[in-house]
């Protein structure tokens, strides 16, 4: 009788650990969700920006025209408007509304309206799963009550809210690796983790030349203190 209670203690063993993070998850989506109700009215879409009507509108002409959109001709009529929004985030929506239409039978305007609700809670789940791992990889303490905070965060929240397809979410995930990359190379350097950073970096510099401009600068001047003759 006594193999049986050590198989349950091994199972809650590891167990234990992906219950928590399932849980985390979860939080950090229901969370983002909160405002379901106003942002699915009457089998509608509706953004919680206006902003983001613009935005997904250039997304409709990504996908019709296979490129990226720089000129809007449906701003400022006749003479249109040159949008200082960048790629990466259009062509993240239009990969999950691609994505939408091989699982599911929608229509294609709902697909794509879909995909614009659904791409920033599911860029705070990605931040999430990264974090997960970064704490994991680094053995840090508290590693449930750090999700825990990422996933209830007001103003997380906000920047990764149902309905918000804005640039801000992808740069949320992307400054998150670039930082957890950053302090993964300060104690165990690593080529994988050098290239990660590199990427991620480059890819939120491509996104906005604002906060991670000044995060970038601070994080080379604070590793040249750090790290000095190594850097050479």
């Amino acid at each position: 009788m006594k193999p049986f209670p050590i198989i349950w203690q091994r199972i809650w063993h590891w167990g234990r650990p992906l219950l928590g993070f399932a849980v985390l998850l979860f939080l950090t989506f229901a969370f983002r969700c909160w405002n379901v109700g106003s942002v699915f009215v009457d089998g509608g879409v509706y953004f919680v920006d206006a902003d983001c009507y613009s935005r997904m509108t250039r997304v409709r002409e990504v996908v019709e025209q296979g490129r990226a959109v720089h000129h809007h001709d449906f701003e400022n009529w006749p003479m249109g408007v040159d949008s200082h929004a960048t790629a990466p985030m259009d062509f993240l929506i239009a990969a999950l509304d691609g994505l939408l239409h091989l699982t599911t039978r929608l229509a294609d305007a709902t697909a794509l309206d879909l995909a614009g609700a659904l791409i920033s809670p599911l860029l705070g789940v990605a931040t999430a799963l990264f974090l997960w791992i970064w704490a994991g990889r680094l053995k840090l303490p508290f590693r449930f009550p750090m999700l825990l905070l990422f996933a209830t965060s007001p103003m997380l929240v906000h920047g990764t809210v149902l309905g918000r397809p804005d640039h801000q979410s992808l740069q949320i995930f992307l400054l998150a690796v670039a930082l957890g990359a950053e302090v993964v190379m300060l104690k165990e350097p690593s080529r994988e983790w050098a290239t990660l950073r590199g990427l991620a970096w480059g890819m939120a510099l491509w996104v906005s030349v604002y906060e991670p401009v000044i995060l970038f600068v601070g994080i080379a001047l604070l590793s040249g203190l750090l790290r000095g003759p190594r850097l050479l």
